[in-house]
């Protein structure tokens, strides 16, 4: 069966040059902005910094955005590091030891580094939705707007949690 459209391990090199052109883009372009940084750090640094700033000026801080903002921040760094050594490890380490090379690597969704990256995907999405899911509950004061939003937030949990079970199977399998 012919594969219609760009092939897994271009797929991979793609989204990998584009969520690190993200990630680092602003700190390289404005130095001046954060002069104590080694600017290889970027758009996440540039964001966050901002986030910190706009809770913190002339006020006392709000503790629990700024864990949020934290937590953010750190999930989205180790995305970048483990992004990068999934197609590492795609593309370098094992392209001539996986039966099929990088695009039959690329296509399995048992490795590790996959399931990792996945697990901290859905986690910004479930943090983000829950500040999305407070706000609304602040801003409207009524349980009702939020049961659409809670229930959504939910089912992304439970799909990644039938996707653990899918893939741990199959790797016990293998």
């Amino acid at each position: 069966m012919a594969s219609i459209g760009m092939p897994r391990d271009a797929a991979v090199v793609l989204s990998l040059i584009l969520e690190c052109i993200l990630y680092d883009e602003y700190c390289n372009r404005f130095p001046c902005l954060m002069p104590g940084l080694d600017h290889s750090s970027g758009f996440s640094i540039f964001m966050f910094l901002g986030t910190i700033c706009a809770l913190t000026y002339n006020r006392r801080s709000d503790r629990p955005s700024l864990v949020v903002a934290v937590l953010l921040l750190i999930l989205s760094t180790v995305h970048v590091a483990v992004n990068i050594i999934h197609a590492e490890d795609g593309l370098m380490k094992y392209r001539d030891t996986f039966l099929g090379g990088p695009v039959a690597f690329f296509e399995d969704f048992s490795q590790i580094t996959y399931l990792i990256k996945d697990t901290l995907y859905v986690m910004q999405t479930l943090v983000a939705d829950g500040v999305v899911i407070y706000r609304c509950y602040i801003v409207w004061q009524s349980t009702r707007v939020i049961i659409l939003p809670c229930m959504l937030c939910s089912s992304i949990f439970v799909v990644e949690l039938a996707q653990w079970h899918i893939f741990a199977s199959a790797i016990s399998r293998a």
